[in-house]
């Protein structure tokens, strides 16, 4: 880099290429948008069969919240405003399942009665 007077450095020069990385700063690409509408119509067809079944079996605030959880993962990945947090939807997906279920299970068990009078009722 050239010096200019008084020990500063004249800014970088951005040179402009065909295809490669984008500039930074730059509006993110969509590489596949094919590829991620299957992908979602995939995950959300098994989603909607799991929550069918939890209804039908009764867990109808499991199916519920089940619902509720992948509609805000697809609209994360199909509103182009959230882009940022598709890099957060799936590390927060996973914190749901490993901390939060169990803590909500863990006290859904202990206000459970199963006392001896309760066994085969």
């Amino acid at each position: 880099m050239p010096q200019l007077p008084f020990g500063r450095r004249s800014p970088p020069v951005v040179v402009k290429r065909k295809g490669g990385a984008p500039a930074c700063g730059a509006p993110p690409r969509r590489a596949a948008p094919l590829r991620t509408f299957a992908c979602l119509a995939v995950i959300d067809v098994a989603t909607l069969v799991l929550a069918y079944r939890l209804a039908h079996g009764g867990a109808l605030f499991a199916a519920g919240a089940l619902l509720v959880i992948i509609a805000l993962f697809t609209g994360v990945f199909l509103i182009r405003q959230l882009y940022p947090a598709r890099w957060l939807a799936p590390g927060l997906l996973l914190m749901l399942i490993v901390v939060v279920y169990p803590a909500g299970y863990t006290v859904a068990i202990a206000l459970t009665n199963s006392g001896d009078g309760h066994l085969l009722s």
